[in-house]
């Protein structure tokens, strides 16, 4: 075509206009379903009754961050098959949950956000692991923060956080922590006692707001995210993956190839054994924890982090602080945490890399769009404003347990006495 002629562009325009009866209800049709999807879903979630449960943890914990994992795989069982029908017409969703570690002015909280008709599953699970917890519901702490931010009095730093690798690679776990530390209470290292030290440092008017939100996942609901993981393993083994079948019309016609005169001559692959791949310490040792990461349950998951404080007590500091606890996390060879650039409140725009400061064009806009989008996530749980990624039991066990004697945080309130049964000689009267 040569430049400067129009006739194909033409061509191709009179053809979408006049055959704009063929095409324009296909479009209408999928704005609807868009358009009602996005509705079914948002009434659904708005009419969720949720509760906040505040976790109370008892004087003297010794056991392993283990024991959560069976609170967590106790909350898989809420996941259930999901069919076009219910989805289409009622915007039905699987559940989720917000486990979250809270500090209020120096003070350290450990809270489970949950619709309402899950709370007996959840003080029956905590209990289950922990029987001198207490678990109560109590008046959400965002309630004593603007409903708005920023203000002229108020500001705040957030992100959402992504893994730095595909999801099966999975993170530096409870299990590796306790190997390094030693069985012992007292060797072990407890992952959340950084956690405890930080939060332990803020000062009135200061918040951190960590907020783990899940939703159990699995083949129920389409999402197989475990083969991904066995191809990988068997990528580092060396083995081919599994060929599919060959249609039936390709089988036919090697077979008339091999038996018409002429044609061509069916190859025969050669079955000998190739020689096993042999895989190198690193590979090795991904392998072996992907395979112990997809044999436990699953979770598709996000983790959102907020510091809000009076802006005379602004202090960047405490971000490094949460970034460097996070770090602990991190495995150069499997996975780690990293900050999700698109919900990172950096004042950053369009077009940064021609800037030498990087802020780009309508940062502060994009700043300001930012902080309104995850503020208000956090204040409603939401799930992540980006694509999740699974965390298995394990792995939310070592972000989210009841500390241990080894944390030892001032301000970390604990249970101060064990509670028993009532006598059954007691007279009710």
């Amino acid at each position: 075509m040569v430049f400067g002629d129009y006739s194909q562009y033409k061509l191709i325009v009179s053809l979408i206009l006049e055959y704009w009866w063929a095409w324009a209800p296909a479009i209408l049709f999928y704005g609807f379903v868009m358009t009602w999807q996005f509705y079914i879903f948002e009434k659904t979630k708005e009419e969720i009754s949720w509760i906040l449960l505040e976790i109370k943890t008892p004087m003297d914990v010794e056991k392993s961050p283990k024991v959560t994992e069976q609170i967590f795989a106790g909350l898989h069982g809420v996941l259930s098959p999901i069919d076009w029908k219910d989805r289409f017409f009622y915007g039905k969703v699987t559940p989720w949950f917000s486990f979250e570690i809270i500090g209020i002015g120096g003070e350290i909280h450990f809270y489970v956000k949950t619709p309402e008709n899950f709370r007996n599953l959840i003080e029956a699970q905590i209990f289950a692991q922990y029987p001198d917890a207490e678990v109560y519901e109590v008046e959400d702490y965002i309630n004593f923060i603007p409903a708005k931010l920023p203000n002229d009095e108020y500001d705040f730093w957030g992100t959402e956080f992504k893994l730095a690798k595909e999801d099966v690679y999975p993170i530096k776990t409870y299990f590796e922590f306790e190997e390094a530390g030693g069985l012992g209470e007292a060797k072990r290292v407890d992952p959340l006692a950084s956690f405890a030290e930080v939060l332990s440092t803020l000062k009135s008017g200061e918040n951190i707001w960590v907020q783990i939100i899940i939703q159990p996942t699995g083949p129920e609901v389409g999402d197989d995210w475990r083969k991904a993981g066995e191809r990988l393993v068997e990528k580092f083994s060396g083995k081919e993956p599994k060929e599919k079948g060959e249609h039936l019309g390709v089988k036919f016609a090697k077979f008339l190839d091999a038996i018409l005169p002429g044609g061509a001559s069916v190859e025969k692959k050669d079955k000998k054994q190739e020689p096993k791949m042999i895989m190198s310490p690193a590979e090795k040792e991904a392998a072996e924890a992907i395979n112990r990461s997809i044999n436990k349950l699953g979770f598709r998951s996000g983790v959102r982090f907020l510091y809000i404080s009076r802006k005379e007590t602004f202090h960047m500091s405490h971000v490094s602080g949460i970034m460097g606890v996070l770090k602990q996390f991190a495995s150069q060879n499997l996975n780690s945490f990293r900050p999700e650039s698109k919900t990172l409140t950096s004042p950053r725009g369009y077009l940064s890399f021609l800037f030498p400061s990087k802020r780009g064009f309508f940062n502060k806009q994009n700043l300001l769009i930012r902080k309104i989008k995850i503020y208000r996530a956090a204040r409603k749980r939401r799930l992540p404003l980006t694509k999740p990624f699974i965390l298995n039991t394990e792995e939310l066990a070592t972000i989210f347990h009841l500390p241990g004697l080894a944390v030892r945080a001032p301000f970390l309130p604990r249970v101060q006495s064990k509670k028993g049964q009532s006598p059954s000689t007691l007279p009710i009267d």
